[in-house]
């Protein structure tokens, strides 16, 4: 029995198993420690004689990804196989992005180096490889709390820098969402941002423009266009920009503008309900950062800003007219009370000031020493005359015999 070397899209772990899904090359079973799914192993094999493949990066719905070596040069690169899929050809989805990606070149978006066949039939991409974290995890570690205003800016600007690249050859992303957004580092910026994964976009106002048919709709519902949404409506590039108005909006509240566990009651809501404005919960931020996302959050792609050239351009004005420099990612939670507790605090800041100047003038005047009074003359006293006493004359005898005193008299002197 020929076996298969399998692994762990979770734990990474390798197994062998009964090849019994050679032809498919899909999930097959689960791992013993993680429980995760289980994907054909490419790790040590030669891809397209070109790239040596070391580990497993990431799996999806339509492809897998390694990262693999370059036999020659040994660079790295992230190797994208795409999967064989019911009714779709590996050949649609590679020929589809390959082209995207080379078209749409630019700094903040992901770079392409070529692409091929693998022996059993399925189709390649070799990119770089990105080091670094996508906007989607940096947003679940806030646990959510906003962005700093001028952060979200920077990672919008960068975007709009991405999808004006690619507008400007007519391809629509349309699966604009915070996963896809990845945050590496370029030099000393640690917010460098690159735009991944065009595989569902669309070249606009060309036949064939996209593996998928007309009546079928991709994308994250959370961040889809109501154009999207909405059958027998033309959709182009301006999709993009409502994404991002969604993208912002959740950058600077902590939640999307629209949130259902159904997708489907989530995706109606797009539809028929408007977003509540920025401005009800973040008064504290400028009055231009509401209506700009506003405008990108409109249901109608003409009430949008006119392309992705103009929102970057609004970002930077926006961006220029905040002064505070950016000196932590967590931002204080949005405070629709704001004003009022600010005025409270300055008034009992107020009173606590004029308490300790009370305090201290009574410490003054209860510690100082007592001012001096009138002069008062008291009596002199003479002091008394000090004398000395005479000296005493010594008093010899003379055999004993005590001398004759002064009177002429003779005294006893008796000894013992």
């Amino acid at each position: 029995m020929t076996v298969q070397r399998v692994v762990c899209t979770s734990c990474r772990s390798e197994y062998q198993v009964a090849e019994t899904l050679a032809e498919t090359r899909c999930i097959v079973a689960s791992c013993q420690t993680s429980q995760a799914p289980l994907i054909p192993s490419l790790i040590g094999e030669n891809v397209d004689e070109r790239y040596e493949i070391v580990s497993l990066l990431g799996i999806g719905a339509m492809s897998t990804v390694w990262l693999g070596a370059h036999v020659h040069t040994q660079k790295t690169a992230a190797v994208k196989v795409f999967n064989q899929r019911k009714g779709i050809t590996s050949r649609d989805v590679f020929q589809h992005e390959l082209r995207a990606l080379a078209l749409a070149n630019s700094a903040h978006t992901v770079e392409v180096y070529d692409g091929g066949q693998l022996s059993d039939g399925r189709f390649y991409i070799a990119m770089e490889v990105l080091f670094g974290r996508t906007l989607r995890a940096e947003m679940d570690a806030l646990r959510g709390t906003p962005l700093p205003l001028r952060r979200a800016i920077q990672v919008a600007e960068q975007v709009c820098m991405s999808l004006s690249c690619a507008h400007r050859h007519s391809i629509a992303h349309l699966d604009l969402k915070p996963a896809n957004i990845m945050l590496t580092e370029s030099g000393t910026d640690k917010y460098f941002v690159k735009l991944v994964d065009f595989g569902i976009s669309r070249l606009i106002g060309h036949a064939s423009s996209s593996w998928l048919s007309d009546d079928q709709t991709a994308g994250s519902p959370a961040y889809v266009s109501p154009e999207q949404l909405t059958a027998g409506v033309e959709v182009g590039t301006k999709a993009d920009l409502y994404s991002l108005g969604v993208i912002l909006y959740e950058m600077l509240t902590g939640s999307p503008p629209f949130q259902d566990d159904d997708p489907v009651k989530e995706a109606l809501a797009r539809l028929s309900r408007t977003a509540r404005p920025l401005a009800d919960l973040r008064p504290d931020l400028p009055l231009d950062v509401s209506r700009l996302v506003s405008a990108l959050l409109a249901k109608d792609p003409a009430e949008r800003p006119a392309s992705a050239d103009e929102t970057r351009k609004q970002l930077i004005s926006l961006r220029d007219a905040v002064s505070a420099p950016v000196t932590s990612l967590r931002a204080a939670r949005p405070d629709v009370r704001g004003g009022r507790r600010t005025k409270f605090v300055v008034a009992a800041l107020f009173a606590l000031l004029i308490i300790l100047c009370g305090v201290y003038l009574f410490w003054e005047t209860s510690t100082a020493p007592p001012e001096p009074g009138p002069a008062t003359r008291l009596p002199l006293t003479p002091a008394p005359a000090i004398t000395a006493d005479p000296p005493q004359q010594p008093n010899p005898t003379r055999n004993g015999i005590p001398p004759v005193p002064p009177d002429g008299q003779t005294s006893v002197h008796e000894t013992q």
